[in-house]
């Protein structure tokens, strides 16, 4: 359920943005922006969840981000040369690219918050614990005694 709540978001924004970019600005049809939004969501989608499974999370955010800016600058720039008469194909597509990666940014935080709190859940980890736990039974190896404490 989480990844179709991350998918939701990301399609949402994207569209919001490529509509304000594309749309209002360039003149580029709605029905393009559609398709241009489902192509980008999903392989950007796809594109996360291989960083963010591969990389040492120190990296993964600003790794993310930028390979995000470079998909959206090619994938924007290729669809507006095969579908939109677009007067500057290169503009549109990088103030698209631009403020998709702003949201990616911010996005790929809450995506890794989610996805652990999805995997611990699923793990069961508070029932896994409870199972775990033993009780101690020994004797204390070197016992003091109250009067051979020192005072």
């Amino acid at each position: 359920m989480s990844h179709v709540k991350l998918i939701a978001i990301k399609l949402a924004v994207t569209f919001a943005w490529l509509f304000v970019i594309l749309g209002l600005w360039f003149g580029v049809g709605i029905g393009n922006i559609i398709m241009f939004t489902l192509i980008l969501g999903a392989l950007a989608y796809a594109g996360d969840m291989l960083i963010f499974r591969r990389l040492n999370q120190r990296y993964n955010h600003t790794v993310a981000t930028l390979g995000d800016f470079a998909l959206a600058l090619v994938v924007v720039y290729a669809l507006l040369d095969l579908f939109a008469p677009v007067v500057s194909i290169v503009a549109a597509s990088f103030f698209s690219a631009v403020g998709l990666s702003v949201f990616e940014a911010y996005y790929h935080f809450y995506m890794q918050r989610t996805l652990k709190r999805a995997e611990y859940e699923e793990k069961g980890s508070v029932r896994s614990s409870i199972n775990n736990l033993r009780t101690e039974a020994s004797e204390e190896l070197d016992p003091v005694e109250k009067q051979d404490r020192p005072k």
